[in-house]
């Protein structure tokens, strides 16, 4: 499969931290970022879901609309959560 590059602006210490984990784990940090992104944009099927959680699912679709916000975050300061409420609850709701 074909790779493409990716760069990503980190904290120092956590690349520290990340090295050092994929080193101990026998990984390159570079599998480790490809293994995550794959689970964050591929959640399991829902028949892989423990019943409980299958039982929730879309429960907050049925939820009142409300905005998402941060503690502490202000208009403009670069913290937008917009796009947690249409993850949570539907573009269109």
């Amino acid at each position: 499969m074909r790779k493409s590059r990716l760069t990503l602006n980190v904290d120092p210490k956590v690349i520290a931290r990340a090295k050092r984990y994929a080193k101990r784990s026998g990984v390159s940090l570079s599998a480790m970022v490809e293994v995550y992104l794959s689970k964050v944009v591929s959640p399991p099927p829902v028949e892989d879901l423990p019943p409980i959680l299958r039982s929730l699912q879309g429960i907050l679709k049925k939820a009142p609309r409300q905005r998402l916000r941060i503690s502490g975050a202000k208009r403009g300061s670069g913290r937008d959560v917009s796009w947690q409420h249409d993850k949570y609850f539907g573009a269109d709701s």
